[in-house]
């Protein structure tokens, strides 16, 4: 389970490489995200940034990669596999 401080470090460099994306600042988001990614391997949220980041510096088949594993940590594998839940209303 993670510690609050860990899920508040997670969110601010997920906001963070958000903010730095937006005003095309690739490299710096990379930097960063890269960095975060070493310390949080398992952070479905902060692979999805480095995707971003690698998709905005032109590094396809490595973004293709770097989604498919935030995919694949994402907490709803059920949904992946299976489809969103139907219900009978």
């Amino acid at each position: 389970m993670l510690s609050e401080e860990n899920r508040k470090e997670r969110a601010t460099i997920e906001r963070r490489a958000q903010e730095l994306l937006q005003n095309e600042e690739y490299t710096e988001a990379h930097e960063l995200v890269s960095s975060a990614a070493e310390r949080h391997p398992d952070c479905a949220g902060v692979r999805y940034q480095l995707a971003r980041c690698l998709e905005s510096l032109g590094r396809a088949e490595e973004a293709g990669a770097a989604y498919a594993l935030a995919r694949d940590l994402d907490g709803c594998p059920f949904v992946r596999r299976f489809g969103p839940v139907k219900t009978d209303s």
